[in-house]
C-alpha cells in the first residue's frame, strides 16, 4: 500500500455483541384482573373478571450483532466515509400473540421465535470545491436492511392468523389482491365471481374460478427496499447554503385513513377518489354504491406504494463580516432563514390525496401498522431569525 499515495486511510473493523431485553411491564407474567359490573340479585354490584392472560414461562429475548466495516480516506481527504455489513439474530421474540375473540382474550404475550436482520450501510462525504472563497461539501447515506422471520414458536411453519410468515418481515401484509375494476366489457366473467361491473376484481390466485381466503396473497411489508439521504453545503464568503433530500423507497403503506374515510355509499362525506362510472372506466377505486355501506374486498382498497422523496429542509444564512459586526460590538452576526420540509414527492399523497407517507401509527386490533385518522399530516415550517454573539 506504500506505494497507493492517492490512499490515506483504509481501517477494517469488527465487532460482535449480544444483549437482553425483558420487553413485558410488570406482572405481565401473571394473569390480571380487572374491574366489571354484576348484577347481584336485583341490585348492581362492583366486581372483578380476567383481564389478561398470564404466561409464566416468558423469558427475555436475545440479540447478537456480528458487523464489519470498512473506514477510508482517499485523495488527500477529499473523498472519505464508511462501508458496513451487519447481522442481528433476535431470539426468543417478546411478542403478542393474537387469539380469537371467543377466548375472551385478544391476546397473549409469547416468546415466538427467531428474526434477523442484515444489511448494508454506505457513508461518504466529499470536499467537492474548496477555495477561499467559495466551498462545496456533499454527505451521502445509503442503507438497505433485509428483515425476516428465521423460525417461529411451531418451527418454521407459517402462522397466517398473525400474519408471520418465514422468510418475510414480522409486519408483512397479508390480503386479496386487487387487479382492478371489472370493465363493461367484463359482464360475463365478473358475474362468474359473483361480482359486477364497476366492483372490485381480486385475484384468483388458485384459479378454482371463485374468491375465497385462499386466495390472499403476501402483498408487501413496511419494509423499504433501501433508504438514502443526500446533504449538500456550500459556502460563498458571507452566504452559506446547505439543502438536505431524504429518499425511502420500496415499502408498502396500509392507510386506514383510506379505509375510515372511502365508504363510496354516497350517504357520508369522504376522500376525493378516482371512482369507477360508465364515463370514467377507471381501474383505481369502484363505482360508489348506495345499498352497501363499504365495497366488497374494500380492504384491498387499503394498500399503497410508501415511496417517497422528500426535501427535508433548507437553510440559508449570511453572517456579517467581523468589522461590522464589531461596529455594534458583536463577536459574530448571523441572519438566517429554514424551510422544513418544504416539498413532498409521494403517490401516496399526489395521487390518492392521502397525508405524510413517513407517520405511521398502529391502530388495529390485530396489530397492523398503518397510517389513521390520528396522523397529523405533513406540515411546512418556516423560520426567519437573527443570531447575535457577544
Amino acid at each position: 500500500m506504500q506505494g497507493a499515495k492517492w490512499i490515506d486511510l483504509l481501517k477494517l473493523r469488527a465487532g460482535w455483541g449480544e444483549v437482553g431485553n425483558q420487553g413485558v411491564a410488570p406482572y405481565q407474567t401473571q394473569g390480571l384482573l380487572s374491574r366489571t359490573t354484576y348484577a347481584w340479585g336485583t341490585s348492581a354490584a362492583y366486581g372483578y373478571r380476567p383481564n389478561t392472560i398470564g404466561n409464566p414461562d416468558l423469558r427475555w429475548e436475545s440479540s447478537a450483532t456480528a458487523n464489519i466495516g470498512l473506514d477510508y480516506s482517499i485523495f488527500k481527504g477529499r473523498l472519505q466515509g464508511s462501508i458496513e455489513l451487519y447481522q442481528t439474530d433476535t431470539k426468543s421474540l417478546l411478542l403478542s400473540d393474537f387469539l380469537p375473540g371467543s377466548t375472551g382474550f385478544n391476546a397473549v404475550t409469547r416468546n415466538v421465535g427467531h428474526t434477523r436482520n442484515k444489511g448494508l450501510e454506505i457513508n461518504l462525504t466529499s470536499y467537492n470545491i474548496n477555495t477561499n472563497s467559495f466551498k462545496w461539501e456533499t454527505d451521502l447515506s445509503f442503507m438497505k436492511n433485509t428483515e425476516a422471520i428465521v423460525e417461529l414458536y411451531n418451527g418454521k411453519v407459517n402462522d397466517v392468523g398473525n400474519r408471520w410468515f418465514i422468510g418475510q418481515p414480522l409486519n408483512s401484509y397479508f390480503d386479496y389482491k386487487k387487479l382492478g375494476i371489472w370493465q363493461t366489457n367484463e359482464a360475463d366473467a365478473a358475474k362468474k365471481y359473483g361480482s359486477e361491473v364497476g366492483q372490485i376484481k381480486i385475484q384468483d390466485t388458485n384459479g378454482d374460478g371463485k374468491i375465497t381466503a385462499d386466495d390472499r396473497v403476501l402483498l408487501g411489508s413496511d419494509i423499504p427496499d433501501f433508504q438514502a439521504g443526500l446533504t449538500n453545503r456550500f459556502k460563498y464568503k458571507g452566504f452559506d447554503l446547505s439543502v438536505f433530500l431524504y429518499a425511502s423507497i420500496g415499502q408498502k403503506i396500509v392507510s386506514f385513513f383510506h379505509r375510515d374515510n372511502n365508504a363510496l355509499a354516497g350517504r357520508y362525506e369522504q376522500i376525493k377518489v378516482d371512482y369507477w362510472t360508465p364515463n370514467n372506466p377507471t381501474n383505481e377505486f369502484p363505482r360508489p354504491k348506495s345499498n352497501q355501506e363499504f365495497p366488497v374486498y374494500n380492504s384491498s382498497l387499503i394498500y399503497f406504494d410508501g415511496s417517497f422523496v422528500k426535501l427535508r429542509n433548507i437553510n440559508f444564512g449570511y453572517t456579517l463580516p467581523e468589522k461590522l459586526a464589531q461596529k455594534i460590538h458583536a463577536e459574530s452576526v448571523r441572519f438566517y432563514t429554514s424551510i422544513q420540509q418544504p416539498a413532498i414527492w409521494s403517490s401516496y399523497r399526489t395521487k390518492y390525496n392521502g397525508v405524510d407517507p413517513e407517520a405511521t401509527i398502529t391502530s388495529s386490533a390485530n396489530g397492523t401498522t398503518g397510517i389513521g385518522n390520528g396522523v397529523t399530516p405533513a406540515t411546512k415550517v418556516i423560520t426567519v431569525g437573527l443570531n447575535l454573539k457577544f
